[in-house]
């Protein structure tokens, strides 16, 4: 597939036309029972016998997922109605469909792709149930391009929610392109069998037939190139909590079933708020500010996610010797983002620029615009890193600005390097940022990579360390984080950023024993995951792990693997 592609497709809203699914198993269905009845001539029994045959060994061809076995449970069911005379009922179906899965595999409802099967099929089903009671006789082309228009919206309206929950962005334009592909995707999978079955005979007749599925594929291509330029075309919407998805899919069956009834308005005003609400209610109400130490490995990440919906990045992690595009800036900060929704970052901090707190951040400057770069005011030494944050923040028109202590700005405090202060040894972690949060009365310090050195120089100086949470300095290394220093920061909890089995023994048993002597709650992202921060604005704060927050559905594997 060219690069570029999937991302296409994903953005137009059709990218389910590149996987083996429900979609793909109706057309084969279809395909085979005109094939049986009107070329062959058989009977409409023989014709559903042999098309459950070939829909259940077409799954032992591919690997099978919710959608296609879903897809080939319902058809089974429809075609056993065939061979016994009977009407099928559509919601049966999905519901003997769903059964049967999780019959067979029950994590399978926590599964993205069972609950978007589903839940557009049942927005399908729905939405053909009440065209069809309010159908009229009228213009035939005019009737089926409405209806179309209509399944498509239907399926698109259900869909979002699934969609934004676990890909964070939902194409507005997808109505629209499924409209034109789907139908389309019946004449690319119908030459593309043709192709496959001339070319056992002969290799040029198969190549000719191929050249349809070329041109379709084209098609397709221009399609979506064409759509995806129109505004809010693939829109950033961050991941909903489950209590709007329930408002929602209550406002949307509320619409649906009792819209136009008489006083219906009360109903609808009441989700309308209480779905408003819980969209609004933290900017609004409650106000809580959240700071999250993402896992990124052997490297420091962390982004504030404030009331007022503003979001700020202190260092984006960095895997040595993994490419500029793979690593943790793609692969976890840029998908934190965006499940918040952030699609500019108000400020970013980056400690110092070793590899491991900047490389991630590039990947961010790259994807994410950024209002400005705030980076320690010390003579680094000048290597290829450097030179890549130049170019980068260059390229990307990124304004990069110097601070040092006493520098503040908004809830912001620059606390070290002081100015005109430079080592001679050489090691850059001694420029590294010390900075200072303030919300609610509660104070966090970030210490990048300083060590003792830094943290006396600190001290000598008499600067104001003071903090309710540490980031702990360079992940935990014995030579950071003094007991002196500790006392003077005399922190309740303590965040150390380290990966698991890191080849420098980090955290160092020394730093946690000095941590625990001045009674600090110790938190480490190689053994609990991303350390979530709640800071509320009476200043008293909650602090979650990943490992404290799993999935229900992997505490449900957990239970059933034990028993």
């Amino acid at each position: 597939m060219p690069d570029g592609s999937y991302q296409l497709y994903t953005e137009a809203g059709v990218v389910h036309v590149l996987c083996i699914s429900g979609l793909h198993m109706s057309i084969l269905a279809l395909y085979l029972s005109i094939f049986i009845e009107r070329i062959l001539g058989r009977s409409r029994r023989i014709s559903a016998a042999v098309t459950i045959l070939a829909v259940l060994s077409f799954l032992l061809f591919i690997e099978p997922s919710p959608s296609s076995v879903r897809a080939a449970v319902m058809i089974c069911i429809i075609m056993v109605g065939r061979i016994f005379f009977r009407l099928s009922d559509r919601m049966n179906n999905i519901a003997i469909a769903a059964l049967l899965i999780l019959s067979i595999q029950p994590l399978y409802l926590f599964h993205a792709g069972f609950q978007l099967s589903f839940i557009t099929v049942i927005g399908i089903c729905l939405g053909v149930g009440k065209m069809e009671k309010k159908k009229k006789k009228g213009n035939g082309r005019l009737d089926w391009l409405k209806e179309s228009l209509l399944v498509s919206l239907y399926a698109s309206l259900f869909s979002y929610p699934i969609v934004a929950y676990y890909f964070y962005s939902v194409s507005l334009v997808g109505i629209l392109a499924n409209l034109i592909i789907v139908p389309l995707s019946g004449l690319l999978l119908g030459f593309g069998m043709l192709s496959g079955i001339l070319g056992l005979f002969s290799l040029q007749a198969g190549v000719f037939a191929a050249g349809s599925v070329y041109g379709i594929l084209q098609i397709f291509h221009k399609i979506c190139s064409v759509l995806i330029q129109l505004p809010f075309a693939y829109t950033l919407v961050g991941r909903p909590s489950l209590l709007v998805i329930l408002l929602y899919y209550s406002l949307l069956i509320w619409f649906m079933e009792f819209g136009n009834r008489k006083g219906g308005w009360k109903i609808g005003a009441v989700l309308c708020s209480g779905l408003f609400f819980a969209v609004f209610g933290n900017t609004l109400f409650r106000k809580e500010t959240t700071v999250a130490f993402l896992d990124v490995g052997q490297g420091d990440a962390a982004v504030i996610s404030t009331c007022d919906r503003k979001t700020y990045l202190i260092d984006g992690g960095g895997i040595y010797g993994k490419e500029l595009g793979e690593n943790v800036g793609k692969n976890v900060v840029l998908p934190y983002l965006n499940s918040l929704g952030v699609s500019r970052l108000d400020g970013v901090f980056l400690s110092h620029p070793d590899s491991d707190h900047m490389t991630g951040l590039l990947e961010v400057l790259k994807e994410i615009p950024t209002k400005g770069l705030y980076l320690s005011d010390y003579p680094f030494s000048e290597t290829e890193d450097i030179q890549l944050l130049k170019e980068m923040v260059e390229k990307f028109h990124v304004p990069l600005y110097t601070v040092k202590a006493d520098d503040a700005s908004g809830a912001f405090r620059c606390l070290y390097p002081f100015a005109g202060v430079a080592f001679r040894d050489g090691d850059d972690n001694h420029g590294s940022m010390v900075l200072q949060y303030s919300y609610g009365g509660t104070e966090l310090l970030f210490t990048g990579d300083i060590s003792t050195e830094d943290e006396r120089f600190l001290l000598e100086q008499e600067a104001d360390v003071s903090a309710d949470i540490l980031k702990v300095a360079h992940h935990g290394s014995k030579y950071s984080s003094d007991a002196d220093f500790l006392k003077a920061v005399s922190p309740q909890a303590a965040v150390i950023s380290c990966g698991a089995g890191n080849l420098y023994g980090h955290p160092h048993e020394e730093t946690l024993e000095r941590l625990q002597v001045a009674k600090t709650e110790i938190y480490r992202t190689d053994t609990e995951g991303a350390i979530l921060v709640k800071l509320k604005r009476d200043g008293t704060f909650e602090i979650e792990t990943m490992a404290e927050r799993k999935p229900f559905y992997e505490n449900v594997k957990e239970k059933l693997e034990k028993s």
